[in-house]
């Protein structure tokens, strides 16, 4: 007969909440390090190769620097891209959706090309900084909110 009422040790595995087991955790690291050495030597490989000057001279390290900006910038924009998917998937609950999904890159290509349509490439040119940004953010939020709204409103909207 088993008694019940006498508790038992169970034996195996330690169970742990962590969001990684300690074997997943040292895969987790050295993929990690990996895909960082990787990036690492994609942004050298991208600031060095097919460079016309002699390396080691001030030519070479102008078109470096020069060459370093614009990897830095894609970086940069990598990275918010990401954070702008992860939030606006934290936003949605959805795990599918995307702002790429949803149109608002064609958006964006709409109001440029709008722009050049409208204002010529001089005119384009003549609207810069500040005021430029702030009137592409106010006209792709309007033309968002009138598609959408159009879209998601009446008799089958979901």
């Amino acid at each position: 007969m088993v008694d019940l009422l006498t508790p038992t040790r169970v034996t195996g595995p330690a169970r742990s909440s962590s969001a990684l087991t300690p074997g997943r955790a040292r895969r987790y690291w050295c993929t990690l390090a990996l895909l960082t050495v990787l990036a690492l030597a994609a942004a050298v490989g991208l600031v060095t190769w097919d460079n016309p000057v002699p390396p080691g001279t001030r030519g070479f390290w102008i078109i470096v620097g020069l060459r370093a900006k614009k990897v830095l910038v894609i970086a940069l924009v990598t990275f918010a891209h990401a954070i702008a998917t992860v939030s606006f998937q934290t936003v949605t609950n959805n795990r599918i959706l995307t702002p790429s999904i949803m149109g608002f890159e064609s958006l964006y290509v709409v109001v440029q090309t709008g722009a050049v349509f409208f204002l010529g490439a001089t005119g384009v040119v003549a609207i810069s900084g500040v005021s430029q940004f702030l009137l592409q953010i106010a006209l792709m939020v309007g033309l968002a909110v009138l598609l959408y709204g159009w879209l998601l409103t009446g008799q089958r909207a979901s």
